[in-house]
């Protein structure tokens, strides 16, 4: 695909979802680039799939303090079986009632970021959690949290083995990229490797939608994630 078009693409769909989401109406944007006449809203985003609960089993989990506080693990979403692994930062309240990754606005937002690199969820990509449980106050994980539950992310990807891994959030890509406290700036735009599988790192898309000079960087990460998953 041209990429002067997927570009506008992407940002029309990112920009139009922030319109709704902030005042249910779409507005203008003068400082969008036009390179083609694509309307965002020909896209359809596809529903999402629960492919695998808490693992009610997991030693993990049942020995977890949140779990045993009342915590509730958020499932996995997706093709297990897919080229494309998505970890993201601890869910949110909103999503913890929802019972998946994101919340309503942060789905919605993520499903525009895949739709833009020709991608969808369930069918095209795993998408998890890297703590499945909120956290208290919303406040970042533990290293001790992280820990635990990257056990089990670390078992799935060493089994599963896809072909690259995208990490979304500040917690997740320092816990991925073992730099304790660092700025998704500072590490972001590079390739990493995790097993000798490809890891990209990026913001995740409640940061996005807080901050809206984020989605430049974000759609250079993404066009990097998709040149690795064509082999480009």
């Amino acid at each position: 695909m041209d990429q002067k078009k997927l570009y506008t693409d992407f940002w029309n769909l990112i920009s139009e979802t922030e319109d709704y989401l902030k005042y249910g109406m779409k507005t203008k944007h003068p400082g969008t680039p036009v390179f083609s006449e694509r309307s965002a809203e020909t896209e359809t985003v596809q529903p999402v799939m629960t492919v695998q609960e808490i693992i009610p089993d997991s030693e993990n989990c049942q020995n977890c303090p949140m779990l045993k506080a009342g915590k509730k693990a958020m499932p996995m979403l997706g093709n297990i079986h897919s080229d494309l692994w998505v970890v993201t930062d601890p869910p949110l309240q909103e999503a913890e009632k929802l019972n998946r990754p994101f919340g309503e606005s942060e789905m919605e937002y993520f499903q525009k970021w895949m739709t833009a690199i020709e991608l969808s969820l369930p069918n095209d990509l795993m998408l998890q959690n890297l703590t499945r449980c909120r956290t208290p106050g919303n406040r970042p994980p533990f290293p001790e949290e992280m820990n635990r539950c990257g056990k089990e992310i670390i078992s799935r990807l060493e089994i599963h083995r896809p072909k690259v891994i995208l990490v979304m959030g500040s917690a997740c890509a320092s816990w991925f990229t073992s730099q304790k406290g660092v700025k998704i700036s500072e590490i972001r735009g590079r390739l990493y490797s995790w097993q000798g599988i490809p890891l990209v790192v990026t913001y995740s898309p409640d940061q996005v939608l807080s901050y809206g000079e984020l989605k430049r960087p974000v759609w250079e990460d993404l066009k990097s994630l998709r040149n690795i998953l064509s082999g480009s």
